[in-house]
């Protein structure tokens, strides 16, 4: 019994000294690995993990409660967010204009395809309106899509839109999985 105890507490001394825990083991642990050349990029909602995203290892992520903004170079920026109470990936396309306003302005769809992602129907649109930062004309390419119990928007844009730019969207949008 003695030796028990003694083993316990060398291994309780041995965790202090090396300032590892319990909740240290169950951070480090990966919840789902990103593939090879990417990493995990996470959206939250109050606190919750909402969408995650397999991006380029050189993208910089940039979270902000119910939005996810990507930045990868040679590309356009592509933003995500959660729309807030939608059901359904039509609500999600009703409230375009609204959820993208912070970075694309008055956007008016001139094209709409259907597909699916994360196993669910989805919307790409094209369509014009005006830069947020500048008011400069402007073209964005989105998707309203579901995964999980959320309605999502990723959008990108730009004065002159680059298919490289659209295509990293798309691969974005692809790899989107619930948490």
């Amino acid at each position: 019994m003695r030796s028990l105890i003694r083993g316990f507490v060398l291994v309780g001394l041995t965790l202090a000294a090396t300032g590892c825990s319990s909740n240290d083991a169950a951070q480090s642990k990966p919840s789902a690995a990103a593939p090879a050349g990417t990493q995990a990029c996470v959206m939250q909602l109050a606190g919750r993990d909402v969408l995650r995203l397999a991006a380029p290892s050189d993208t910089k992520c940039t979270p902000k409660d119910g939005s996810l903004r990507l930045d990868s170079r040679g590309h356009d920026a592509v933003d995500f967010w959660v729309v807030p109470g939608a059901k359904t990936v039509d609500e999600g396309v009703g409230r375009i204009d609204q959820e993208i306003k912070s970075e694309f302005k008055n956007f008016k769809g001139t094209g709409s395809t259907a597909l699916t992602v994360a196993g669910s129907a989805a919307r790409r649109l094209s369509g014009t309106g005006v830069e947020a930062d500048d008011n400069d004309p402007g073209t964005a390419d989105v998707v309203v899509f579901k995964v999980g119990p959320n309605i999502f928007i990723a959008c990108t844009h730009g004065e002159s839109l680059t298919q490289a730019a659209r295509q990293m969207m798309m691969t974005l949008v692809q790899s989107a999985t619930a948490p």
